[in-house]
């Protein structure tokens, strides 16, 4: 292999170890305010607004959750 396309596909490996971990961090942030809109749920206070409002935002996270699921296995990130 030549020095350009070594050069380049080490380019590209730290592009997808970054992006991995970016895909890893959002993951995270996404899991932790799963856990507070289940604590929320939890609430006896808690109005049928809120309720509704927190269910919509959990259904969200974990669809966008799934996506990144699917963005990770795409880049064959280490740990999947």
């Amino acid at each position: 292999m030549s020095q350009g396309k070594t050069a380049s596909a080490a380019r590209s490996n730290v592009g997808s170890a970054a992006s991995c971990e970016d895909l890893r961090e959002a993951e995270a942030v996404l899991a932790e305010q799963e856990v507070r809109l289940l604590d929320r749920l939890a609430s006896p206070t808690a109005t049928a607004e809120e309720r509704t409002t927190w269910k919509g935002e959990l259904i969200n996270g974990r669809e966008f959750m799934e996506n990144l699921d699917r963005a990770l296995e795409e880049l064959r990130c280490p740990g999947r």
